[in-house]
């Protein structure tokens, strides 16, 4: 999946943790933090590094880029966003305000990559029928397909007209 990201098979290669600080809420807080973790990593460039055999089989040495401009970046395809859908009744909302979540009865997350795949479910609280759930399936990967190409559609257009130089631009 991130094979990008792999420095030595088996052995070593880069993590990357992502820390979201919430200085205010309206509601829908993982769709919020989800989307704006997609458009860090969009802009995420990790230095190129070369692996040269050590002095033993097995040992290897890591040998890091000093040239500003040779990066790779992160491959966006498999990472998801958060969809929550919300039920008030019988019905489900989307994107709910800090108000409308006082009201509701469920709420389920759904973490939905580029393909439409769902990649994790998160139930909040409450219940929902099988049907129901099917529904809600459906609906979290058609918009999550749709947020995502609108998402990255925006995140190309900004990066046309924005120079940007170094592993930290």
């Amino acid at each position: 999946m991130f094979r990008s990201l792999c420095l030595v098979p088996n052995q070593s290669c880069w993590v990357v943790y992502i820390d979201a600080v919430v200085l205010g809420s309206s509601g829908n807080l993982f769709d919020s933090i989800s989307m704006a973790m997609r458009c860090a990593l969009y802009d995420t460039k990790i230095p190129k590094v070369t692996v040269l055999q050590g002095d033993t089989p097995g040992d290897f040495e890591l040998e890091l880029s000093e040239d500003p401009e040779e990066t790779i970046s992160i491959p966006l395809l498999h990472v998801p966003i958060c969809v929550s859908l919300s039920m008030i009744g019988e019905h489900f909302i989307i994107d709910p305000s800090l108000e409308e979540e006082s009201c509701i009865g469920t709420r389920l997350s759904f973490a939905v990559n580029q393909a439409g795949n769902i990649c994790a479910i998160q139930k909040g609280f409450g219940s929902v029928t099988p049907k129901q759930l099917k529904g809600m399936l459906k609906t979290a990967q058609i918009l999550g397909r749709i947020i995502i190409e609108k998402l990255d559609s925006a995140l190309e257009l900004e990066s046309e007209y924005q120079e940007k130089v170094g592993f930290f631009s």
